[in-house]
């Protein structure tokens, strides 16, 4: 286990140290070899204490965080053993590593008390291992430098009188002041910067504008623009209105005042912040989104007394809790906007947003249900079937059945409506459940207008392949299509619908695997070990061979057409890969940033797995024997929206290039702030990562699981693009 491992490493981390005092010299110290090994960025493993099988729950990232605790304790009592021997010119600088030290293990102290996954969990660990590299890498500055000077001592002695009052920590605002503070004495102690950096940068790229140059912004609504103007226009009763006049004003009075007040601008931000949040919620009021007319009247002045209370700094958290008790009509609300609903719809749906609002878990599934069927109608709505002129290209038969379905289809849609409006109604019995079939009905109907206007075309695309017998694809589909319009057929209308989707997923499949381009022969080698032609023809024997079953007039394997569904799958993530090698070759220069401090190696660690998993899976999809069960979904969804945020971190390489590298750009990664600060989900998973890449490098592999789960799963909820 990991903290076997620990030990020995420190028992033989003790043995050098001591043997290494007599190299101690006067103008510096020797840095003994470490317990956590060479890598300057983050301890080596050490998760703590021992999982039991089938024990792991949750984000264990706390384990980690202990021993990495009880390593740097044992640390730092081998070097206040030096004591008394480095001679009066080392001491100031022997003091100097043990004071970081002791702020790496009270950041990660704090780290393992944070509230697992937590933001302060995330940035307090980033914070303790950048300390404590920081220490190691001043180490071996000092060796080569000249006894330091006064302004050096001073620096040291300062840096070392804060690390008596170190509280508990509670907020990232506390490690912001702290490593700021240190930083600055580091920036004297450590000596003169090299000639290449000119002075200690905040270690965080710019957010790159993402609009072509030359171009212009979109226009904003004034009223937008202006947070003053927007309250004064809503259509408010007289009391809101000017509380939400008051606090507009407020939070623009303090943000001119502020300056470089740490508090003042505190004070601004909380403000600003309350302002908007108030705006969302009036302007949803004055638009009665989600709100009846007897609700609104009490919803408003609710909003009103909460930002009297607010505005006034001695009733705040009085205001603030009135107000928090409309944050589900808040999150309502937001719900509605991002559906941007044409006014007339938003009216006819208007009853049931207000119902949900109303009625908790059943309001929350009958929200899911008017999202779904808002989906089915975007998709409807852009489709050509819903031309009145009828699809073009089809035959009789076809135009015949995607009309039926079309009819099936709006009915359904002014249903769902209908059934919504019926909700203003007193006395009502609601189902979300009926809700929800009406949403089913509505989808299937599409699907098999999307399946009819495809027929011909796959036809086509099928026959191409040859299946035999001659002739008995063509008279199986001609009888599907007249099963579809006629009752009496010997086809049933299910058994009809069957074939004909059975052919338009074949002819789907046969054309993306035409298409599917080349692979660079790294990732071929590393991912396919070899096999990538193999498999690119396995999949089109496979394509042929259920073209003949259907044409046979038998019914083709449904797991058959789900392997071939994963060797899609499979092919297409080999695409995006290549993406994704190229951003690990970007992750040195990243890993100078402070907010993702993953190195090449914690991205080895933490993807060699999938790597393997890959390479096994394409394997097996190549190979004849169809009976062997491949698991591929469960590997995709767990690395994909992982590999897509390493992705997009990697965009701002090019911006990291500017970052220094060694002692300066350590000192500025402390003194890098958090609190409030963009690029939130990048420090997270930064620190999912190295917690991650440790428990692989260990060998852990329960522990790395439940890592990589947590992680993925909260990047998905994010959805990020």
């Amino acid at each position: 286990m990991i903290t076997d491992s620990v030990g020995r490493r420190i028992a033989r981390s003790s043995c050098r140290l001591f043997l290494a005092v007599s190299a101690v010299i006067a103008i510096g110290i020797v840095m003994p070899s470490s317990a956590y090994g060479q890598n300057p960025k983050q301890p080596k493993p050490a998760a703590g204490r021992p999982q039991k099988s089938g024990e792991i729950k949750g984000f264990p990232a706390q384990p980690l965080l202990d021993a990495d605790v009880a390593a740097i304790e044992n640390e730092l009592a081998q070097y206040m053993q030096f004591r008394g021997e480095v001679g009066v010119e080392g001491a100031a600088r022997l003091e100097l590593l043990i004071d970081l030290r002791l702020v790496s293990r009270w950041l990660l102290v704090g780290a393992a008390a944070a509230p697992s996954e937590s933001d302060l969990q995330a940035t307090s660990a980033l914070r303790g291992w950048e300390a404590l590299a920081t220490a190691r890498t001043l180490a071996d500055h000092f060796k080569n430098l000249p006894r330091p000077t006064q302004p050096q001592l001073d620096a040291m002695a300062k840096l070392h009188a804060l690390t008596f009052n170190l509280q508990p920590l509670k907020e990232i605002k506390q490690a912001d002041d702290l490593c700021r503070d240190i930083g600055m004495q580091l920036s004297v102690a450590a000596g003169a910067l090299p000639p290449e950096v000119k002075q200690i940068p905040l270690m965080r790229p710019a957010r790159p504008s993402t609009a072509p140059s030359g171009t212009k912004p979109p226009a904003t609504p004034a009223a937008e623009q202006d947070p003053l103007a927007r309250a004064s226009s809503m259509p408010l009763t007289p009391g809101l209105k000017k509380q939400l006049i008051a606090i507009v004003t407020a939070a623009a009075d303090s943000t001119r005042i502020a300056g470089t007040d740490t508090k003042k601008r505190e004070e601004a931000a909380t403000l600003a912040a309350m302002a908007g949040r108030a705006l969302e919620m009036a302007d949803g009021l004055s638009r009665n989104t989600g709100i009846d007319a007897v609700n609104r009247p009490r919803t408003e002045q609710q909003l009103a007394d909460g930002l009297a209370l607010f505005i006034d700094p001695r009733t705040r958290s009085l205001g603030d809790s009135r107000i928090a008790q409309l944050d589900g009509y808040a999150k309502m609300v937001a719900r509605i906007r991002r559906l941007n609903l044409k006014p007339e719809i938003l009216q006819r749906l208007s009853p049931a947003f207000v119902w949900a609002q109303d009625h908790g878990e059943p309001g929350g599934k009958l929200l899911g249900a008017l999202e779904a069927y808002l989906g089915v109608c975007e998709r409807a709505d852009a489709r050509a079937a819903l031309d009145a002129a009828g699809p073009s290209g089809l035959g009789p038969r076809e135009i015949k059945a995607v009309a039926e379905a079309l009819k099936s289809l709006v009915a359904e849609r002014e249903a769902f409506l209908a059934d919504s409006a019926s909700l203003s109604r007193p006395g009502v019995t609601v189902d979300p459940a009926s809700f929800n079939q009406r949403v089913e009905l509505m989808r299937s109907a599409l699907n098999s207008i999307e399946i009819y206007e495809k027929t011909p075309k796959a036809l086509s695309a099928m026959l191409a392949l040859k299946p035999r017998p001659t002739g008995g694809l063509e008279r199986r589909v001609a009888a599907a299509l007249t099963s579809l319009a006629d009752p009496k057929a010997p086809m049933t209308r299910d058994e009809a619908l069957r074939t004909l989707t059975t052919m338009v997923q074949l002819a789907d499949l046969a054309a993306d695997a035409d298409a599917a381009g080349p692979i660079s022969p790294d990732v071929a080698l590393v991912y396919t070990r070899g096999k990538l032609a193999t498999f690119d023809a396995r999949r089109k024997e496979i394509i042929a061979e259920l073209a003949g079953v259907l044409a046979s007039g038998k019914e083709v394997d449904t797991l058959r057409i789900q392997r071939l569904e994963q060797m899609r799958d499979v092919r297409a993530a080999l695409g995006d890969i290549a993406q994704f090698e190229q951003a690990i070759k970007k992750s040195e220069l990243l890993s100078r940033w402070a907010d993702w401090q993953v190195t090449p190696t914690d991205i080895q660690a933490v993807f060699t797995p999938f790597r393997d998993t890959v390479a096994a899976t394409v394997e097996l999809l190549a190979s004849s024997d169809n009976s062997m069960s491949v698991v591929w979904e469960s590997t995709r969804d767990r690395y994909r929206p992982i590999m897509r945020a390493i992705i997009r971190a990697s965009q701002n390489a090019d911006l990291c290039t500017a970052l220094p590298t060694g002692w300066p750009g350590q000192i500025g990664r402390l003194v890098t702030p958090n609190d409030n600060q963009p690029f939130g989900m990048e420090r997270y998973t930064a620190f999912a990562l190295l917690v991650w890449s440790r428990y692989e490098q260990s060998g852990d592999s329960k522990s790395a699981g439940a890592v990589a789960e947590t992680l993925s799963g909260r990047l998905r909820r994010t959805a990020l693009p």
